[in-house]
């Protein structure tokens, strides 16, 4: 049973082919690959419109306060995000730096400050 639909952006293109080619294995037809530069333009989706956002290794960017604004900005009242984000461990040879490992506790207090209830 599909009971909503799921916006996968992305500003690779590869990335975004590569959704489109599962979700069409899948028989997925809700599934919505959107290639976008969602850091600098935003999510072009509607105010209060998503029950759930998910962003993954992205907090690492320019402005992540600006994309967590976009987030709580799509969210539905109620909605949730998820946050899953690279922890440096310098023993794992092919991760990234620890330069995109950014602060946790700064980001709770961002959360906080925007509006998000942890």
């Amino acid at each position: 049973m599909i009971c909503g639909k799921i916006y996968a952006l992305d500003i690779e293109s590869g990335m975004v082919r590569t959704v489109k080619l599962k979700a069409k294995m899948f028989d997925l037809d809700n599934v919505v690959a959107i290639r976008r530069d969602f850091v600098s333009r935003g999510s072009g989706l509607e105010n209060s419109s998503i029950d759930f956002v998910f962003l993954f290794n992205i907090l690492h960017a320019e402005d992540p306060v600006g994309l967590l604004k976009e987030a709580y900005r799509i969210l539905r009242l109620g909605g949730k995000v998820g946050i899953i984000h690279w922890k440096y461990d310098e023993t794992i040879r092919d991760g990234p730096s620890w330069i995109l490992d950014p602060d946790l506790n700064s980001a709770d207090i961002g959360l906080r400050l925007l509006g998000f209830v942890l």
